[in-house]
């Protein structure tokens, strides 16, 4: 398994890359999305993504 730097800046490319994000609580208002970051997500546990998107989408963007 790779390991994956979860800095912030990884952390918005990949939100901005998951159709699968989900946020804990809707951004306001709902229409700006800046500044998505994976911690915003319900899948996020503070270290890894639950559903292994993270994984998933980083490698495809070559943040490994």
């Amino acid at each position: 398994m790779d390991i994956y730097d979860y800095n912030e800046e990884h952390l918005s490319m990949v939100a901005g890359n998951c159709k699968y994000m989900k946020y804990k609580q809707p951004p306001t208002p709902p229409q700006i999305v800046s500044g998505v970051s994976c911690t915003e997500c319900r899948s996020w546990t503070g270290s890894g993504c639950k559903r292994q998107n993270y994984d998933n989408i980083a490698s495809e963007l070559q943040l490994d």
